[in-house]
């Protein structure tokens, strides 16, 4: 199977047919697209759903019930749910210049009636590959149905392919390295030799198969981020169960500001606009997501202060854990017990819940189909 996904994705690549797909030189760019409803030139995104007529038949709640909450329901833009939240380590997997960061993560809200965006606590950041405010025309009021497509296979995704496969049938040739670094290179305004450079002070190697194939994932997870690939691509590797682990362990380090996560601030300041504009008017943060809060952390005249470290607290722990379950943040001494509301809570290796439920409409139409295990 490696070596025919390999030459696929070498024919796919090939500089013979790039005319017709290729990567697009602005990441952003793919998803305004979407957002606009509109193609892009580099034709990026090769498969996709399309959406239509803003009905529950063939239309598309992305934007609304994901997204930025935007609460101006009887201004321009409409209200929307914001309700797929990011795991906080994922804000800081990514360098500071890396451009996905703030096209994958949204950390704004809207208010009512305003336009103005206003900053969210780290563990209130929603993903913002689709966003209601990006949406053209604008759609005001309540209705849901946005019709943003649904993107299957991007141009990138084939890179990464390419690279997975070359490295797993060869090793770390330099055609896995080329695929690899096309993909990180755009997410540094087109610069292999920063894309190089970052992915090294990250703590990343392309020198071994080993190394190639940990930096692989990590790009995976970068480029990918709210497009539903995630746990498809850790399951195959079976790297699923360590994962989750890894990234509940890493809520916890963030919570105590430990390494690597010394650096994180517990508090964000921010500023917006006090004019009025029909006009998005965006957030500006006035400090380094990068850099301790000031020992006198009052909020600045002019500044909103919104929870940043500080907003992961012993509960929100907690509810990463079974329902019931006991917990104590270190350092502190009350416990407080889990709702299970949290990240993959309720979830227990090799149950059977690697997979979602078949509905009970296809199983009722074909009597010989049997429910996933674990259901």
């Amino acid at each position: 199977y490696y070596r025919i996904a390999r030459q696929e994705c070498l024919d796919l690549t090939a500089a013979s047919v790039r005319s017709e797909h290729t990567l697009n030189t602005r990441f952003e760019e793919v998803f305004r697209s979407i957002n606009e409803l509109r193609s892009e030139a580099a034709n990026e995104i090769m498969f996709q759903v399309g959406m239509a007529t803003a009905t529950s038949a063939s239309g598309s709640k992305l934007g609304y019930y994901n997204g930025p909450r935007l609460q101006n329901m009887s201004s321009v833009y409409g209200s929307s749910q914001g309700a797929v939240t990011l795991a906080p380590p994922y804000f800081y997997a990514f360098d500071s210049t890396d451009v996905r960061r703030d096209v994958t993560i949204t950390t704004y809200g809207m208010a009512s009636t305003a336009t103005i965006q206003t900053g969210v606590t780290l563990i209130a950041a929603t993903d913002g590959k689709w966003r209601r405010d990006w949406h053209i025309p604008p759609v005001t009021g309540t209705v849901n149905y946005l019709d943003y497509n649904w993107p299957i296979i991007r141009f990138s995704d084939v890179l990464l392919m390419l690279a997975e496969t070359e490295n797993e049938l060869n090793g770390p040739t330099q055609v896995a390295q080329d695929a690899l670094l096309e993909v990180r290179a755009r997410a540094f305004g087109g610069n292999r030799a920063t894309a190089a450079a970052t992915l090294t002070a990250a703590g990343f190697s392309l020198s071994s198969k080993a190394n190639f194939f940990n930096a692989l994932t990590n790009e995976r997870y970068l480029e990918f981020g709210g497009e539903g690939i995630r746990k498809y691509d850790l399951i195959r590797w079976n790297l699923f169960e360590s994962k989750l682990a890894e990234v509940k362990t890493n809520i916890e380090k963030l919570a105590l500001g430990l390494p690597p996560y010394q650096n994180v601030p517990l508090y964000q300041y921010y500023t917006t606009p006090t004019t009025a504009s029909t006009a998005v008017q965006p957030i500006k943060w006035t400090r380094s997501f990068y850099r301790p809060s000031p020992t006198a952390n009052a909020a600045p005249a002019g500044t909103t202060r919104v929870n940043w470290r500080q907003a992961i607290d012993a509960q929100y722990i907690a509810n990463t854990k079974p329902s019931g379950t006991s917990y104590t943040l270190p350092g502190t001494t009350t416990p407080v017990t889990s709702t299970a509301q949290g990240l993959a809570a309720e979830y227990v290796p090799n149950k059977g819940k690697e997979l979602q439920p078949i509905p009970q409409a296809t199983l009722s139409a074909d009597p010989a189909l049997k429910q996933n295990f674990g259901y």
